[in-house]
């Protein structure tokens, strides 16, 4: 677990470096590339907030667990067909975002690289 912390760290130092003195380049292979994992996390939120009114819909009797599935239903179902709209505004949102607040990013990213490498021996 130790060398895997130590890893990571100098992954972080060496990005949050790249980082910090090419910003404009690696906001554009981020905005290329970085967004997978965010339509993956986005994904498993809508997922799990189905999942959770399914369960709902199951315990509940009646009419308020046929309207609770209903939801979950046209949740899902919007989700999916908004979801091209919704990763290209994030995508727009993103390249707003001014230079100097990359590279706070960037200094912040090397800080928590820098403390992983030097409190390795300190990790359980």
């Amino acid at each position: 677990m130790k060398i895997f912390s130590v890893i990571l760290g100098w992954i972080l130092i060496i990005s949050g470096i790249i980082f910090l003195f090419k910003s404009e380049r690696a906001r554009n292979k981020m905005l290329g590339q970085g967004f997978g994992v965010i339509k993956g996390v986005l994904v498993a939120i809508v997922l799990y907030a189905v999942l959770l009114l399914l369960s709902l819909s199951g315990k509940a009797h009646g009419a308020l667990g046929v309207l609770i599935l209903l939801t979950a239903l046209v949740a899902i179902i919007a989700f999916f067909k908004l979801k091209k709209k919704i990763f290209l505004n994030l995508q727009e949102k993103f390249k707003k975002i001014p230079v100097k607040v990359l590279k706070i990013y960037a200094v912040i990213q090397i800080i928590i690289g820098i403390l992983m490498v030097l409190l390795k021996y300190r990790i359980v």
